[in-house]
């Protein structure tokens, strides 16, 4: 095997792959020395668990990647620790001596799992490790997941309990598993995706952009920098979405609708109970399929257009402003009335059941129908 041949390791009952050969081994130990690195090692320790009495697996690292995937075994968990030794002065001998003091405890504490390596005692303290982990883990179990430095990713594991994900610098990806999630990271994406009904799902994000497809109950994302895009939650209880720095994207979205950036446009699409659109610097675009069950709506920018698509058949009560633009109804087949200057509009829409708010300083607004 050369440096530079992607590795790749694969735990189950079937035993130990790497790189798609079975090995046959008495020990869950595999040496892997890159004979192109300087003062480098690695080692990849495997280890499997008994997951009968688990419902919690918890992972934690300080520097390197953390992989959840779904296991072959119903009631096992499986272990597989990349280990790499940081920049140091210690002979090739030596690296493979301390390499091979590295183990994983299979300790179950209560009904709780705890993915860890323990290093060896004599490991002089200068020398520096970092540990990534694959688990693959049955979906009967929920996950605790934090990365200090490294991605953090979960896919196809149907688990039916709560995913915690966190990481300092690095992106998280969930898909397809968790009822529920809540996923947070200072520094990277967050890209949040099922075909399955969840119940709630929370994202965050210092420094990145937010994705969430698939339906929810409750879904609440927030970042400081980047773009928010929401698809699919069309039967969604209530959806949050947050950006200060960013635009925000709402497809198929249905629910008590809440989103607002300090800069970025907003664009939705759904059928809503309540829907709140606001921008600082940016357009508001919604294009809403039905409003039998519009409670209220408010779509208001400072910087930037506002247009709404409605269905003619909408019953809404409409009252709209623009400081410096123009008003645009010639799309809609109602008696819209507005003032001699066009820079106010009010219309009761079949009865004016829901009320609806509409607002500009700089940018026009436009009303149209649906086609």
């Amino acid at each position: 095997m050369s440096g530079n041949e992607p590795i790749s390791v694969i735990v189950d009952d079937g035993g130990i792959t790497l790189n798609g050969k079975t090995i046959e081994t008495n020990s869950s130990h595999i040496f892997i020395h890159d004979s192109h690195s300087e003062a480098k090692d690695e080692r990849i320790v495997t280890r499997t668990v008994d997951a009968t009495s688990v419902r919690t697996v918890t992972v934690r690292t300080d520097f390197g990647a953390i992989a959840v995937e779904p296991s072959t075994g119903s009631a096992r968990i499986g272990v597989a620790a990349t280990i790499t030794l940081g920049e140091n002065n210690l002979s090739s001998a030596d690296q493979t001596k301390y390499l091979s003091g590295f183990t994983i405890p299979d300790t179950v504490d209560g009904d709780n799992y705890t993915a860890r390596v323990v290093p060896p005692a004599d490991l002089p303290d200068e020398v520096r490790w970092n540990v990534s982990y694959r688990v693959t883990v049955p979906p009967s179990v929920a996950l605790d997941l934090k990365s200090e430095n490294g991605s953090v990713v979960v896919r196809d594991t149907k688990t039916i309990g709560k995913i915690l994900a966190r990481s300092e610098f690095g992106a998280i990806t969930v898909a397809n598993a968790g009822t529920t999630v809540d996923a947070q990271t200072e520094n990277g994406s967050v890209t949040i995706e099922s075909k399955e009904k969840r119940d709630s799902v929370l994202a965050r994000s210092q420094f990145g952009a937010i994705s969430v497809s698939g339906p929810a109950r409750t879904v609440d994302v927030k970042t400081e920098n980047g773009a928010v895009s929401i698809d699919g939650a069309a039967n969604a209880e209530k959806v949050t979405a947050r950006s200060s720095f960013g635009a925000i994207n709402l497809e198929k979205v249905g629910g008590t609708v809440d989103a607002q950036t300090e800069n970025g446009a907003v664009h939705y699409s759904g059928t809503p109970k309540a829907l709140t659109l606001q921008s600082e610097f940016g357009a508001i675009a919604a294009e809403l399929y039905d409003c039998a069950t519009l409670k209220d709506a408010t779509l208001k920018t400072t910087n930037g257009s506002v247009t709404v698509i409605l269905p003619a058949s909408a019953s809404v009560n409409i009252t709209g402003d623009t400081g410096n633009g123009k008003i645009d109804t010639s799309g809609f087949p109602a008696n819209i009335t507005g003032d001699s200057f066009k820079k106010s509009v009010k219309a009761s829409l079949n009865g004016g059941k829901a009320p609806m708010s509409l607002s500009t300083e700089f940018g026009s607004l436009t009303i149209t129908a649906r086609q």
